[in-house]
């Protein structure tokens, strides 16, 4: 498993995951709207890209460009009609969980770049 690979994966994950956080809280007052989300990344789906081969094979492509499927939050209470399931605490609250996750991923590609220039010379 190749931990650039990885990283990458994830960092794409991450990055369709802000832009569906971006798009929830730009629709925060928006009447009937129904937050979205990234499907989860797996440890699986993170180390290999994944490729329908058939015809009848599953795809993960959604909404979303990027590839991976974009679902609907479940709201968690009881949601009176023409109101929106954004909960604006909770959308900051990821964002913020995803730029710490994207500093991560970062700082350990660089750890591994360094070493792999160190093993070079």
């Amino acid at each position: 498993m190749d931990i650039f690979s990885v990283a990458s994966r994830h960092m794409a994950w991450l990055s369709a995951r802000q832009a569906v956080i971006a798009g929830n809280i730009a629709n925060v007052n928006t009447p009937g709207f129904k937050a979205r989300e990234i499907s989860a990344l797996t440890p699986m789906a993170a180390a290999a890209d994944l490729a329908a081969t058939h015809a009848g094979h599953i795809t993960t492509a959604g909404d979303d460009p990027s590839g991976f499927a974009v679902v609907l939050q479940q709201a968690g209470r009881d949601v009176p009609h023409g109101e929106n399931t954004v909960r604006l605490e909770e959308e900051l609250m990821k964002a913020s969980e995803g730029g710490r996750q994207a500093g991560f991923d970062t700082s350990v590609m660089k750890t591994f770049h360094r070493l792999v220039l160190a093993s070079l010379k």
